[in-house]
């Protein structure tokens, strides 16, 4: 019983810690998305 709960703890942290990844990429792409036809606006 006790071991099972560290391994649900565990699977737990790495969905959260997964789901924490997935929205920052998420975040990074929009801000990729929105700085980069600015930059090549400013480059020509």
């Amino acid at each position: 019983m006790g071991e099972h709960g560290v391994h649900a703890g565990a699977a737990r942290a790495l969905l959260t810690s997964m789901e924490r990844m997935s929205a920052a990429a998420c975040g990074l792409r929009s801000v990729v998305a929105q700085t980069m036809p600015s930059a090549h606006r400013s480059e020509e």
